[in-house]
């Protein structure tokens, strides 16, 4: 595909001086300026030989009429691609345009489906996995079909994809509208020329991500150097900033049996269940006044009158033990004895010591507030409104990443991997989220976007600042705000801003977001697959975060 805005040609200052004058109809374009927009918006060459078609979703059918006559006319599979509910289809993009190409007369046969996605890159994250799959070929040439006014930034973000997961395929643009009549008409129109100006802001957005790609090049190399060392059998990561993501993936999903690994990989999240999802709901129902954070816990909880509240639970200040007693738990029976012979271990605020238990009961305190269990709360106030569609406490087996070879439960897979929550029988505050790469990544951003999404208010900034206020120290000295670890620690190293954040996964995954420097680092992985014996990982962590910061001096914009 051509490519006519790259920074050899123009510099980023030329391409947005064009950008301000298409954005002002007052100012009339030369003729160069209207041929520059035009080769890039709306210059796309002939069809070529192809092996598949893609149709990424949108407001509007004729993406998918397009792909459709494109898929009875070269005897060709078709995949629809989109998530997003539309009011006007009544449904998915995706489950409309299937419906679509069945009325049409397209064999079933020849049609796939990716009803998970909600952007632009998931459409392709996820498609060209699907594609993957199907297609038994070296190289695969997939037809891409939008918009023309979104094709240029929706090939790039393919490639993106494509890069990051090392696939060898060709992302051939096809546009879905009428290109001749776009380049005779987008000028007239103030609307239209909005409309071309900020697509093109955000295709230089993209190109313009070189620090983020340095950053995940120095990523990217260290998980394969740990790979190497098998300090875990397989992993996915990610690079973040507010704007963008950049994924990757190393290694194997399983080693029982051998199955290579993805970027849909659902990893047990382990404790980052507690800051992904019991500290963001805590703050929600703190932000809606359903509680307050100087609540008493027996105010929700009769059977534990402990002098402590809901803000010492989630500082770890309580007074309660780690852990349940689950020396000898084999039964759902055994857990509920445990749960209800917890007692006080120390004096509450008298220290900070890291409770899985205080964790639990902040849980339980959640499902009394909202008359759900908490993987229900959990969709309703976490995944649905972040976008979060694979993050869930009930995985697909064959999308989850296997752990612990066990006496008792043998192969974990698809189960939480801690005693205490699969004895429970039901989802706890502590563990038991799975997630993949693509959806932490998200949760990150709205953090680094100070609880903003998309121009909306998810937690009010207020919120926000509490997780990156130190307020306690642990017994090693380091600092902790609501949920999270603060500063640098063992996990971050010394070379993260102060205004940092960090948690981790006891089966191998961990979370890093450093807020003047506008970073997140995400690390997802199965290190205790087979064996928990494998404990590598756990002195790497700070090599790993110091491997990205190695000669980059960033600040937030």
């Amino acid at each position: 595909m051509n490519e006519p805005f790259t920074r050899d040609k123009l510099n980023k200052n030329k391409l947005m001086e064009i950008i301000n004058i298409v954005k002002n109809d007052s100012v009339p374009l030369d003729d160069e300026q209207i041929n520059l927009v035009n080769e890039y918006l709306f210059s796309y060459p002939k069809i070529k030989d192809f092996d598949i078609i893609l149709v990424l979703g949108g407001k509007r059918a004729h993406r998918a009429y397009t792909g459709i006559k494109l898929a009875l006319r070269y005897d060709k599979k078709i995949v629809f691609s989109g998530g997003t509910y539309n009011n006007q289809f009544k449904t998915t993009e995706a489950l409309y345009y299937q419906q679509l190409a069945l009325n049409h007369g397209l064999n079933p046969k020849q049609i796939l489906m990716e009803n998970d996605s909600t952007n632009t890159y998931e459409n392709f994250l996820y498609s060209l996995d699907i594609i993957q799959k199907i297609i038994n070929k070296e190289n695969i040439n997939i037809l891409v079909v939008s918009d023309s006014m979104h094709l240029r930034r929706a090939i790039f973000v393919g490639n993106n994809v494509i890069k990051q997961n090392k696939y060898m395929m060709k992302l051939i643009p096809f546009p879905s509208d009428n290109t001749k009549s776009n380049k005779e008409n987008w000028m007239k129109y103030q609307l239209s020329r909005e409309r071309i100006a900020t697509e093109m802001e955000k295709i230089i957005k993209c190109m313009y991500t070189d620090e983020l790609n340095d950053k995940f090049q120095k990523l990217d190399g260290k998980m394969h150097e740990l790979l190497e060392e098998k300090v875990f059998p397989g992993a996915t990561y990610a690079i973040v900033n507010s704007d963008f993501s950049l994924m990757g993936v190393c290694g194997n999903r399983s080693l029982m049996p051998l199955e290579t690994n993805s970027l849909d990989t659902l990893y047990d999240m382990a404790s980052l269940t507690k800051v992904i999802v019991t500290t963001t709901i805590t703050l929600r129902a703190v932000q809606e006044g359903k509680i307050k954070l100087d609540d008493k816990i027996g105010k929700y909880l009769n059977n534990y009158a402990f002098d402590f509240t809901i803000e010492d639970l989630l500082l770890h200040q309580s007074g309660l033990k780690p852990d349940l007693d689950n020396q000898h738990m084999n039964s759902n029976e055994d857990f509920k004895k445990a749960l209800q012979n917890i007692k006080l271990d120390y004096e509450p605020r008298s220290k900070c010591v890291y409770s899985c238990t205080g964790f639990i009961l902040l849980g339980m305190i959640l499902e009394k507030v909202y008359h759900k269990s908490l993987d229900e709360i959990a969709a309703l106030e976490v995944f649905m409104p972040l976008g979060m569609k694979r993050a869930t406490f009930k995985p697909d087996i064959t999308k989850a990443a296997p752990t612990e070879l066990t006496v008792n439960r043998g192969l974990v897979r698809g189960k939480v991997h801690d005693e205490s929550a699969y004895y429970s029988e039901k989802p706890l505050g502590n563990v038991g989220l799975f997630c993949d790469i693509n959806d932490t990544s998200k949760f990150v951003q709205m953090i680094l976007n100070d609880g903003q999404i998309k121009n909306s208010t998810y937690l009010e900034k207020k919120y926000i600042d509490m997780l990156f206020e130190l307020r306690v120290r642990d017994l090693d000295g380091y600092g902790r705000s609501l949920g999270w670890l603060t500063g640098q620690n063992n996990i971050t190293g010394n070379k993260v801003s102060d205004t940092t954040i960090s948690h981790t996964g006891f089966t191998g995954t961990s979370i890093v977001i450093d807020r003047e420097n506008n970073l997140g680092i995400i690390i997802l992985s199965n290190r205790v697959h087979p064996t928990r014996d494998n404990r590598l990982l756990i002195s790497k962590r700070k090599d790993i975060i110091d491997s990205v910061y190695e000669k980059i001096n960033i600040k937030r914009k």
